[in-house]
């Protein structure tokens, strides 16, 4: 698996900037607390999409990523998710 240009982005609310990495080629691992918002961001285009109320978004990522991590977050929660989304890079 090919993840050189990876990013995770919690609470998936896929934008403009997430719709331009796509095009670009980038592997988008997004976040969210439930089924109907991972549905919209899987619709959206996003590679992959946890559910972080049922799994632990590092782990998840670490095993999408074979534990090679992402290039960068982007983090909409904030304080909740913050520190924890470090540990993903």
């Amino acid at each position: 698996m090919q993840l050189s240009s990876s990013q995770q982005k919690h609470e998936s609310e896929l934008g403009l900037s997430d719709i331009l990495l796509m095009i670009l080629g980038a592997f988008v691992i997004g976040t969210t607390s439930t089924k109907e918002k991972a549905d919209i961001a899987k619709a959206c285009g996003a590679d992959e999409v946890i559910i972080y109320s049922e799994k632990d978004f590092v782990q998840e990522v670490n095993r999408i990523t074979e534990s090679a991590g992402v290039n960068v977050i982007y983090d909409g929660v904030g304080k909740a998710t913050f520190n924890k989304g470090k540990l993903c890079l």
